[in-house]
């Protein structure tokens, strides 16, 4: 076996070993558009955002996070929406539920990780999501404060 052959083998086997159990992009947003379009169902919901390597555009995908806003979401009445979440269709296997997060696989042990988040009236929101299909996000500057 020669040194380059040998130096190609490697940098193979480096690759498959980082790229081993991540999904392509395109298969990720098409898993997000579903879900999202299951979990849009539960009233109250408004915003679906991807987050993680979804978000920033990266080529594969270890898993998928998601973070959902809307009245749905606040502390008080948020157990009902986590509960529309953690028994959706699509669910192979429920991996953990909590007050406001949900985490399951689906059938090709793609993991995906909902998370409903309360969030304030003064909070400033912007996507720089690669996804607009998922949510729709405008992006608004900061309130600024008088000096």
């Amino acid at each position: 076996m020669g040194e380059k052959f040998a130096a190609k083998l490697l940098k193979g086997i480096e690759d498959y070993r980082r790229n081993s159990g991540r999904f392509r992009i395109d298969r990720a947003q098409e898993q997000a558009e579903r879900i999202a379009a299951l979990i849009r169902a539960f009233p109250g919901i408004e915003e679906i955002t991807p987050a993680g390597s979804l978000r920033r555009g990266r080529e594969t995908v270890g898993d998928l996070d998601l973070l959902v806003t809307g009245p749905a979401c606040e502390p008080e009445v948020v157990a009902a929406a986590v509960e529309h979440v953690a028994t959706l269709p699509l669910i192979d296997k429920l991996l953990a539920r909590g007050q406001n997060k949900v985490s399951f696989t689906l059938r090709d042990n793609f993991q995906v990780d909902v998370r409903l988040l309360h969030a304030p009236a003064t909070a400033p929101r912007c996507s720089t999501s690669p996804a607009p299909s998922i949510t729709t996000l405008p992006c608004a500057s900061a309130p600024s404060s008088a000096a």
